[in-house]
């Protein structure tokens, strides 16, 4: 700008740097996600925290939720809910009842997720606000995929659960 003959505004390269900063930081983070994700198979049978892994993959699927106008909000509970499992077989059945639920969820742009226990044994996470799930019924969903990770797994999936539209079921220790 200078070589144009044009003045140089303070505020525009401060405006500047910040963008880049911000862009940087995002980048980081994404990276970050990127190698936690790809470790997640490194191990065959490990201790996980539900919330945590549920909030994990929300936010690595956060850019995908956002472009489907929905939002997914879990519901933390009060103590700390730990599986025993293979850690890239529940992440990736989380993203089929995610991308099911926005599906099943219709015109509404935000799905709950509330985990509870059952029993000693099992575990239970609610996917709630999913208008469209029992039009569905369990004959599109789970499919052939989604069945074979949750044999490995252990674990089941049930649609039109009263109001909660999906419950996926999982033993604590596999």
């Amino acid at each position: 700008m200078q070589k144009q003959g044009k003045a140089v505004d303070p505020a525009r390269f401060e405006t500047l740097s910040q963008k880049i900063q911000h862009q940087v930081a995002r980048a980081d983070d994404i990276i970050k996600r990127l190698n936690r994700f790809s470790h997640s198979v490194d191990e065959t049978c490990m201790t996980v925290d539900l919330a945590d892994t549920i909030e994990f993959m929300i936010a690595i699927c956060a850019r995908l939720t956002a472009g489907r106008r929905k939002k997914l909000d879990l519901i933390r509970p009060e103590q700390p809910i730990t599986l025993v499992t293979n850690l890239f077989g529940l992440e990736n059945i989380l993203w089929h009842c995610f991308d099911f639920a926005m599906s099943a969820a219709g015109d509404s742009p935000s799905i709950s997720i509330g985990l509870e226990t059952d029993s000693e044994s099992n575990v239970r996470v609610h996917f709630n606000g999913l208008t469209e799930a029992t039009k569905y019924g369990n004959t599109l969903f789970p499919g052939e995929k989604e069945a074979a990770i949750l044999e490995n797994l252990g674990g089941s999936v049930v649609l039109g659960d009263g109001d909660t539209g999906m419950v996926l079921t999982l033993p604590r220790r596999r």
